[in-house]
């Protein structure tokens, strides 16, 4: 039973980022769009928390610090894509490499010095972990029971006919990518205070930001499709990985393996997906 909570807790704790920044992606893919620096947004995160913490020694800091820098970064995707019309695949490589030089430049910065983990709530589980599951549940009724959901949605299916119906197109994505720069900032600082040990170092983030990308399209655009991705990957990475491993398969091998499934399982659904009818926003993916 103690080892079965335990992997239970574990998977929790590495899925959470991956649905904090994929749900955040969800959002801005929802209505049109796709950003593809959430890795770097994620890596920012991950430094300025890390900065944050050793300076304060507040966890709680070092989170509202990570998201604040999220959300300026994805500033500049929105400037640049919504406001300038520039193109969005290009934008999002620049916000990616970006994201990656500021990391670098702020996180080594905290030389090597440990910031403050987030707690255990009775020894266990951290509270962002759960909280990233209260509001993939909570996003679902927004988005499919609300007014402003259906607004949000119906940018992603057609921007003109949104805007006939009086929908602010420029203003619902601007809070879409506000709410994406945020979440992927917590997500960055959850993998160096809730994941790994709370010291940041070059690559912390490597991966997560593309997984995350990854989980959104796996979990068809939808929050608690999102969600068991999501919970997916986590169970690979905290039970999987480390049997393989514990089985004498090169770590290098065993490491690659959640990156290598994620992508077959890609590949597998999307064909289901198309004999079932199920498909993305009009505006992301068309055929």
């Amino acid at each position: 039973m103690a080892d079965i909570l335990g992997y239970s807790i574990a998977v929790l704790v590495y899925s959470s980022p991956l649905l904090l920044a994929g749900l955040g992606e969800l959002l801005v893919e929802r209505t049109g769009l796709v950003n593809l620096g959430v890795e770097g947004i994620v890596a920012l995160g991950a430094a300025v928390a890390a900065l944050v913490g050793v300076a304060t020694g507040k966890w709680a800091y070092s989170y509202l610090a990570a998201g604040l820098a999220g959300m300026m970064l994805i500033l500049v995707y929105y400037l640049l894509v919504v406001v300038l019309e520039a193109e969005q695949i290009v934008v999002g490589l620049a916000v990616f490499f970006a994201g990656l030089g500021l990391a670098e430049l702020i996180g080594s910065q905290t030389s090597g010095l440990p910031a403050t983990p987030a707690p255990r709530l009775g020894g266990l589980l951290d509270p962002i972990s759960p909280a990233s599951l209260l509001l993939a549940t909570a996003t679902w009724p927004l988005l499919y029971h609300t007014w402003r959901g259906y607004a949000l949605r119906s940018v992603g299916e057609s921007p003109q006919t949104a805007k006939a119906l009086g929908v602010d197109t420029k203003r619902i994505r601007l809070y879409a990518l506000l709410a994406e720069g945020f979440l992927a900032g917590l997500a960055g600082a959850h993998i160096l205070l809730g994941v790994y040990y709370a010291r940041w170092y070059s690559g912390i983030t490597t991966g997560w930001g593309w997984l995350a990308l990854g989980v959104v399209v796996l979990g068809y655009w939808h929050p608690l499709g999102v969600l068991v991705a999501s919970l997916f990957t986590g169970l690979l990475f905290a039970v999987l990985q480390p049997l393989l491993a514990a089985q004498g398969i090169p770590s290098a091998v065993a490491a690659s393996f959640p990156y290598l499934a994620v992508l077959v399982a890609l590949v597998v659904l999307s064909a289901l997906a198309r004999r079932i009818g199920i498909t993305p926003p009009a505006t992301v993916w068309r055929e």
